[in-house]
């Protein structure tokens, strides 16, 4: 949350201060209760001699410009990303990887390419290395992402508990990718935007790792575009790699 609320210190003014810090992951709704217990503690006070009581001249001059502040801070939707992760609870390999689409129609398009680069730019810092050509390959990156409301991607497939079976060359198991778009949707539906990633093995086919991460956002919004949104969502997918296997864990963005 972009603004807080300062506590007073020693003998100050216990005054309704906002500052740039944050405590913790506390949730908006939770914040405005305190800004509203703060409020309640500065107009229980004795009047003070110039300012016409907790009500003055001073207080209700400010008072508009705070609120506004506070529920503007408050207003920010902001569910964090949810991550979730499958594999054999063995060390898993990092080898060279090659990234293809889900969907067999998107090689080579624009849309992957650029959904492709920020994958892989993750894979990387993971401590893998990115191949172009798929002979050279020790791993097959199945890639999936997939925007929609809410609801819409509450229909799609889970991610597929396939890990450690063949896969038949068969992609990951999250459906087909829908899209409204960049930041489309109706004005004031919740987006959600998901990535999908399946590891394979190429000498057996094999899959050894395969997660998922979604986050929202409402429509309109710049996270309700699948490409600003999928940075943040390909950190999270590969933060502690290879993550605990079938938990689902939520990352503040």
């Amino acid at each position: 949350m972009a603004a807080d609320i300062a506590r007073p210190a020693g003998n100050e003014d216990p005054g309704l201060l906002l500052t740039g810090g944050g405590h913790g992951t506390a949730s908006p709704s939770n914040q405005f209760v305190s800004w509203l217990h703060r409020a309640a503690y500065r107009f229980r006070e004795p009047p003070k001699s110039g300012t016409g009581g907790p009500f003055g001249r001073d207080t209700m001059r400010s008072l508009p410009l705070i609120l506004c502040a506070a529920l503007a801070a408050c207003s920010t939707y902001d569910p964090g990303i949810d991550v979730t992760r499958f594999h054999l609870e063995q060390p898993v390999a990092r080898g060279a990887v090659f990234l293809e689409p889900a969907m067999p129609d998107q090689a080579g398009t624009l849309e992957f390419r650029t959904y492709a680069d920020i994958v892989a730019a993750e894979l990387r810092e993971t401590g893998f290395t990115i191949v172009d050509d798929r002979d050279d390959a020790e791993l097959l990156g199945v890639v999936d992402v997939a925007q929609a409301s809410r609801e819409a991607l509450a229909q799609r497939s889970p991610v597929s508990i396939g890990v450690g079976g063949g896969t038949g060359g068969g992609n990951v198991g999250v459906g087909v990718g829908t899209t409204f778009g960049l930041g489309g949707g109706k004005s004031g539906e919740i987006v959600e935007t998901l990535l999908a990633l399946r590891l394979t093995r190429m000498s057996d086919e094999s899959v050894i790792w395969e997660g998922r991460a979604t986050t929202e956002a409402e429509s309109g919004a710049d996270r309700a575009s699948a490409v600003a949104a999928l940075p943040a969502l390909a950190d999270a997918l590969l933060r502690d790699y290879p993550g605990m296997s079938g938990e689902t864990v939520t990352y503040d963005e």
